[in-house]
C-alpha cells in the first residue's frame, strides 16, 4: 500500500504542477528523480529541511524545471530567511504528504487555516490553488494565483503555475501572457520559454515560436527532441516555400532534420525546396531517403519525376510519374505532369490519352484540353483537336484571352486543313 501511495503522489504531482514528463531525458532517470523528490517531501514533513533540500536538489539536477521541487525550495529558503516559521513550513509538507483528506479537514481547508494565520504569505496561495485545480474549481484557483502575484509580483513560479493552469482550461492566449512574464522575471527557466514557444507554434506564429524554442534549447537541451520544436521549423519552412523563398525554407527544413534525424516529412520538404532551387540531383537523393522509409510514398515519386524532367531525362521521369499516378490514381496533378512528360518526350499519342484522363477526372480542367489539342494536332487527329480547343475556349476564364484567341485561330486553320483533305 505504501508503494502504491508513493507512486500515486508522484504521478499526481506531475499532472498538477508541470506536465513536463514528455520532455525528460529518460524514464529511468525521471523515476529516480521523482523518488528523490518524494523522499524530500517526507523528510521535510519530519522537519528535516536540510535533508529535504539535498533531495530536492538531486531531483532538480535531472529535471531542472520541475516546479514542485522549485516551489518547495523557495518555501525552505523563506524559512531560512525567517519569512515563515519552520513549523508552518513543516505543516505544508505534512499536508502535501497526505494523499487523502482526513475526516475532519480537507487538504484545501488545512491550507486555508494556514492562510488565515498568515494571510500575507504568498506561497500558501499557490499551494491552495493546486487543491482548487484538483477539485476543478478553476476560478478559485485563478483568484489564489492572482493573490500570490499581488503579494509577490517578482516570483516567476506564480506566473508559471497560473499559465499551466490556464493551459488546462484551454485559455492559451492568457497562458501565453503568463509564460512571457516568466521569461522576463527568470531568464534561466527553460520551460517558461518552451511553453511560450508551444503556444506560438499552435497559433502558427512560427517566427516567435522559434525564438522562444531556441532559448529553451539553450537552457534545456532535452527540448531539442520535442516534436513541437522541430515541427515549428518544418512549418515555417513550408510557409516560406509557399512564398517562393526556397533558400530560407531549406534552412528551416535542414534544422528540422537536424533535430529529428530521419523524419520523412522534413526530408521530403528538403527535396522539394532543392528541386525548386534546380538542385535536381540532390533533391532526388532526399526523395530516395523518404522512399527507403516508405516505398509507397507517391509524393516522393512525383517529386522525383519533376526532378528528372528538370534534367530532361524524360524516360526516367515517366517511370517515376507513372508510379506516383499508379499509387494515387485520382491525383490530377500526377496525371497531368505525366501527360506533359510524354508530350516533351515526343509521344504525343500517349500524351493525348493522359490529358483526356485528366479531363475525365475534372471536366473543367481547361489546360488539359489545351494541351490535349496540341497533342492531337501532332498526331494528325485534327477533328478531335478542334473539339479539345473548343472545350478549352468554353472552360478557360477571360484572363486567358490570348490563349483563347490562339485556340480560335487553330480551330479555323484546322478546319481549312480538313476541308482540303475532302
Amino acid at each position: 500500500m505504501y508503494l502504491f501511495l508513493k507512486k500515486g503522489l508522484i504521478c499526481l504531482l506531475c499532472i498538477i504542477f508541470s506536465g513536463m514528463e514528455s520532455l525528460y531525458a529518460s524514464p529511468d532517470i525521471t523515476t529516480i528523480a521523482f523518488r528523490k523528490y518524494y523522499r524530500g517531501v517526507e523528510s521535510a514533513a519530519e522537519g528535516k529541511l536540510a535533508e529535504a533540500v539535498d533531495l530536492f536538489e538531486f531531483c532538480l539536477s535531472y529535471v531542472p524545471n520541475y516546479s514542485p521541487a522549485l516551489l518547495h525550495m523557495q518555501l525552505i529558503l523563506d524559512v531560512q530567511n525567517e519569512k515563515i516559521a519552520q513549523k508552518d513550513a513543516v505543516r505544508i509538507f505534512q499536508i502535501i504528504k497526505d494523499l487523502r483528506d482526513d475526516e475532519t479537514f480537507s487538504r484545501k481547508e488545512k491550507i486555508s487555516i494556514l492562510i488565515d494565520e498568515s494571510p500575507a504569505y504568498f506561497l500558501y496561495y499557490l499551494y491552495r490553488a493546486s487543491e482548487f485545480l484538483k477539485l476543478h474549481q478553476a476560478e478559485d484557483a485563478m483568484a489564489d494565483f492572482d493573490k500570490a502575484i499581488e503579494q509577490n509580483p517578482e516570483f516567476y513560479l506564480s506566473y508559471y503555475l497560473k499559465g499551466m493552469a490556464l493551459l488546462k482550461v484551454g485559455k492559451y492566449d492568457s497562458a501565453l501572457n503568463e509564460f512571457i512574464r516568466v521569461t522576463e522575471l527568470n531568464h534561466e527557466f527553460g520551460d517558461g520559454y518552451f511553453q511560450a514557444g508551444e503556444i506560438y507554434n499552435k497559433n502558427h506564429s512560427y517566427d516567435n515560436a522559434i525564438i522562444f524554442f531556441e532559448k529553451a534549447m539553450e537552457l534545456w537541451p532535452v527540448v531539442k527532441k520535442n516534436q513541437a520544436v522541430y515541427e515549428a521549423y518544418n512549418n515555417r519552412g513550408t510557409l516560406k516555400m509557399k512564398q517562393d523563398l526556397y533558400t530560407e525554407a531549406l534552412q528551416d527544413f535542414d534544422k528540422a532534420v537536424a533535430l529529428n534525424d530521419g523524419w520523412p516529412e522534413a526530408i521530403r520538404n528538403q527535396g522539394t525546396a532543392l528541386r525548386n532551387l534546380n538542385e535536381f540531383e540532390k533533391a532526388i537523393q532526399k526523395f530516395d531517403i523518404v522512399l527507403r522509409t516508405d516505398e509507397n510514398d507517391h509524393t516522393a515519386y512525383y517529386q522525383q519525376g519533376l526532378c528528372y524532367m528538370g534534367l530532361h531525362d524524360y524516360k526516367t521521369a515517366i517511370d517515376k510519374l507513372s508510379l506516383a499516378s499508379y499509387l494515387a490514381p485520382e491525383n490530377i496533378y500526377y496525371v497531368f505532369m505525366l501527360a506533359d512528360c510524354y508530350f516533351k518526350n515526343g509521344d504525343y499519342q500517349t500524351a493525348a490519352r493522359k490529358y483526356e484522363t485528366v479531363t475525365n477526372l475534372d471536366n473543367h480542367n481547361y489546360w488539359a484540353y489545351y494541351w490535349r489539342a496540341f497533342s492531337l494536332e501532332k498526331t494528325g487527329d485534327y477533328k478531335d483537336a478542334i473539339f479539345a480547343y473548343r472545350e478549352f475556349i468554353e472552360n478557360a476564364p477571360e484572363e486567358h484571352f490570348k490563349h483563347r484567341l490562339y485556340a480560335e485561330n487553330r480551330i479555323e486553320r484546322l478546319h481549312k486543313w480538313l476541308n482540303r483533305k475532302k
